[in-house]
Formats: C-alpha cells, structure tokens, sequence
C-alpha cells in the first residue's frame, strides 16, 4: 500500500526510530506548545490553536465576570458549582491550543492542518493521539475542579 499524506514521525514511528524526530516540532508555526520536552502528536493547524486560545480567554473572561457577579449580588456560595461548566470548557479549550489536539477529532483519528479533516493512517499515531486526548480530558476536568474550588473560597471569604 502506498504511503498516504504522512507528517514527519509517523514514517520512523514505523521504523520504530524515535530518537530522530520530536513530535512537537511539527508544529505549523513556532508556537510556545511546540518547544514542550514530552513528544506531543498534534491534530490541528496553527489557526486551530489559534482559534481555542481567543475563546479560551474570551471564556475566562466571561467566567469571571459571572464569578464577580455573584459576589457583588450576594449570591449563596453553592451557585458557584455552576462555575464549573464554563471553567470546564475554557480550560479545555486552553488545553487543546497548548497541545495543538483536538479531543474530538483525536477521538475518530483525524487531523486538520488547513486542507480539511483528514484520516490518520498511523495506528501508532492514532493511539498516541487518543492517549493525549485522554489526558487533555483529565487535566480539564481537575482545572475546573481547582478553578471551581477557588471560586467557592473567593465567595465565602466576601
């Protein structure tokens, strides 16, 4: 079978040469995450991680001003677990630019670096980039679960 539309690793991936190619080089473009000492398998172009990151802080944004607004109205410090859903989705978006992975598409092994979705032909891969979806997954939730925790503290402490 012919090689089809492979990035740099997943040949020596194959070859089972993993010395010879970091993984978070592949960045598209020279961003913080690509400089990251543990190989990370990336699933998204640079406008990708681009795009997660403005709504990862326009999330947080608007996160904090529902935090601010239920410490100016008084509000009773359980309405702060409710917190936990938009702390949820901004750390998971923040996440997934750091990465340079979507969960989602990491889940069906696909990738988009600007031509559209594609299959990952690469079990190895696939494999590799289900397993960093997992733990994106894991460090949201105890992200939001901190941010979460701190918003409780902040109320009861108005």
């Amino acid at each position: 079978a012919p090689l089809q539309a492979v990035h740099e690793g997943e040949v020596l991936r194959h070859l089972g040469d993993l010395r010879q190619v970091p993984l978070a080089r592949r960045a598209p473009r020279d961003y913080p995450h690509s400089t990251m000492a543990s190989p990370v398998v990336q699933n998204l172009d640079g406008a990708g991680v681009d795009t997660r990151m403005r709504q990862a802080v326009l999330g947080l944004g608007v996160s904090l001003a529902a935090l601010v607004g239920l410490a100016a109205s008084h509000a009773p410090v359980w309405l702060a677990v409710f917190l936990f859903v938009p702390f949820f989705g901004v750390t998971l978006l923040a996440m997934q630019s750091l990465y340079g992975t979507c969960v989602f598409m990491g889940a069906s092994g696909m990738r988009d670096f600007g031509d559209g979705h594609e299959k990952i032909a690469c079990p190895i891969t696939c494999g590799a980039l289900r397993s960093q979806a997992k733990r994106i997954w894991a460090t949201s939730v105890g992200s939001a679960l901190a941010m979460t925790g701190l918003a409780f503290a902040a109320l009861a402490i108005r």
